[in-house]
């Protein structure tokens, strides 16, 4: 029955380093509370534990599992210190009953430590391809952008269109103005005014969402 039972585990540490962390600092000590419901296998959540004590364990298996999920009337885990104490006055609270897996024995805990084989092999992932891939993305993404749009040298006093943000339907109109450009930053944004005397607005905005106004001549 999905939704019955759910089983926790407190795995780690793992060493973690970030790219961003200066030379000569010593990796964080990381331990991961998993969740999952051994019904489906694939309602699954981990949690990341600085400090493996009962407390730290309680609140994140509250926040990550009972406030998102329907309430369990089971939960499984093995005998770590840190599913006792306040952890196990939770699941008093809520009625929820302990099912204790036995010593050395982790195959009575199948799902989730099958779980448990994988997750290592991510947190040692390659930082440096991965920071590469993210860029790679941006870049693609900025390329299929900068497509859409008129090449063009925006300078001050130049007239433009603002394209209209979100889904536009078939009959507005996509941009909006006229503006005028006020000043140009080096950072790809303009600042444009509209407006007269009284009543004038102005609004940084990217080139991307403008439209170069040509007044037509007879």
């Amino acid at each position: 029955m999905p939704w019955k039972r759910v089983n926790v585990d407190l795995i780690g540490p793992y060493k973690i380093k970030s790219p961003k962390d200066p030379k000569g600092k010593e990796p964080k000590q990381l331990r991961v509370l998993t969740m999952i419901n051994p019904v489906t296998g694939w309602f699954f959540e981990i949690k990341a534990i600085m400090k493996p004590d009962s407390a730290t364990v309680m609140d994140a298996f509250h926040g990550a599992w009972l406030c998102r999920y329907p309430q369990p009337k089971q939960i499984g885990f093995d005998n770590g210190s840190e599913f006792k104490d306040v952890f196990a006055a939770m699941c008093k609270n809520y009625s929820v009953k302990e099912k204790h897996s036995t010593s050395h024995n982790p195959q009575s805990n199948r799902v989730i430590e099958h779980i448990h084989q994988v997750l290592p092999i991510q947190f040692q992932a390659d930082w440096a391809r991965i920071k590469l891939r993210k860029q790679e993305t941006i870049d693609k993404s900025n390329a299929q952008e900068n497509a859409k749009r008129i090449d063009h040298d925006y300078q001050v006093g130049n007239k433009v269109l603002l394209e209209c943000p979100g889904i536009i339907c078939k009959m507005p109109q996509p941009r909006k103005g006229l503006y005028k450009i006020i000043k140009v930053h080096a950072n790809g944004t303009v600042r444009i005014r509209q407006g007269s005397r009284g009543h004038i607005i102005t609004e940084q905005v990217n080139i991307r969402r403008l439209q170069p106004y040509f007044k037509c001549s007879n």
